[in-house]
C-alpha cells in the first residue's frame, strides 16, 4: 500500500471524529473526545512526514487532558505553546509550513477556556483554517477535506447556540 494512501485512510478515521465534534455543544466533550482524535491524526502526520503536525496534536491532549483537571491560565496557555513550539523547531526545523499547526494550536490554546461557546467554536474555525493549507502541503487529502467540513460543522454549531439564545430570550 502506497504511505500516502495509508497515511489518508488513518487520517479519515480521525477526521470523521473531527467532524462529529463540531457538533458538540459541551467544551469538556469536546477536549475529550479531541484527545481521540488528536492521537489518530498525529499517527496519519508521522506516515505522511508532517512532523510539526504531530507534535501539535501530541502537546494538544496533554494540554486538553491539563484543562479538564486544573483552571486554565495564562501561564499554562504560554507553557503549551512554547513546548509545542520548542518541540516542533527541534525536530522539524524552522521552516514556513512548520509554523502553520503552532500558529493554529495557539489561536486555540489562547481561546480555549473563553466563556462564550460561540467564541470557542470561532476559534476552532480560525484555528482548523490553518490546517487546510498544511493539510493540502502534505497531501493530506482525507484531512483537509475533513477540515473544511469542520469548518462548517462549526459554522452549524454556532448557528444551533443561537438559535438556542434567541428561544431562550
Amino acid at each position: 500500500m502506497n504511505i500516502v494512501v495509508l497515511g489518508n485512510v488513518i487520517s479519515f478515521i480521525g477526521c470523521a471524529l473531527m467532524v462529529a465534534i463540531g457538533l458538540i455543544k459541551s467544551k469538556k466533550a469536546v477536549l475529550a473526545a479531541q484527545c481521540v482524535q488528536f492521537t489518530i491524526q498525529a499517527a496519519a502526520n508521522l506516515i505522511l512526514g508532517a512532523v510539526s503536525g504531530a507534535i501539535c496534536g501530541l502537546v494538544g491532549i496533554a494540554r486538553n487532558l491539563m484543562i479538564t483537571r486544573v483552571k486554565h491560565v495564562t501561564l499554562w496557555k504560554i507553557l503549551f505553546i512554547g513546548v509545542q513550539a520548542g518541540l516542533t523547531f527541534l525536530f522539524d526545523g524552522f521552516g514556513l509550513l512548520v509554523w502553520l499547526p503552532i500558529v493554529s494550536a495557539a489561536i486555540f490554546t489562547w481561546l480555549i477556556d473563553a466563556k462564550s461557546p460561540v467564541l470557542f467554536k470561532v476559534s476552532i474555525i480560525l484555528a482548523q483554517s490553518l490546517w487546510v493549507v498544511y493539510d493540502l502541503c502534505y497531501q493530506n487529502y482525507a484531512a483537509l477535506t475533513f477540515d473544511v467540513f469542520t469548518i462548517l460543522s462549526n459554522l452549524v454549531g454556532i448557528w444551533l447556540i443561537r438559535r438556542e439564545e434567541g428561544r431562550q430570550a
